[in-house]
């Protein structure tokens, strides 16, 4: 998942980088902000800063050079984190729940 580096980026959560946590797979992630935060507190991929070819290069070989088992590891946490934060049905669920709390 990659985004420029831009203040705005910095404060959202990209819709695709919750779908590649639904997939279960090691994310590799060139952006900054929330999103390269929840990558990195969850475990579920690498970063690396946007614009930086050196250390994309860098971070691509890291990944290559991980285990298996630790490959799969950061998917099972990727998945975890969409199953347990980005689930629609729970989003949606939240929402209802505060839209009635407001509205009564």
């Amino acid at each position: 998942v990659s985004l420029k580096d831009e203040p705005i980026f910095s404060m959202t959560i990209p819709g695709k980088l919750q779908s590649y946590l639904a997939f279960g797979i090691p994310i590799l992630g060139v952006l900054a902000g929330e999103g390269a935060r929840i990558i990195r507190e969850t475990g579920s991929g690498l970063i690396a800063p946007p614009g930086n070819a050196e250390k994309l290069a860098e971070t691509v070989e890291e990944l290559v050079q991980l285990s298996q088992e630790e490959r799969l590891k950061m998917g099972r946490n990727a998945l975890a984190v969409s199953t347990t934060h980005f689930n629609r049905s729970k989003l949606l669920d939240g929402l209802e729940l505060k839209m009635r709390l407001l509205c009564s």
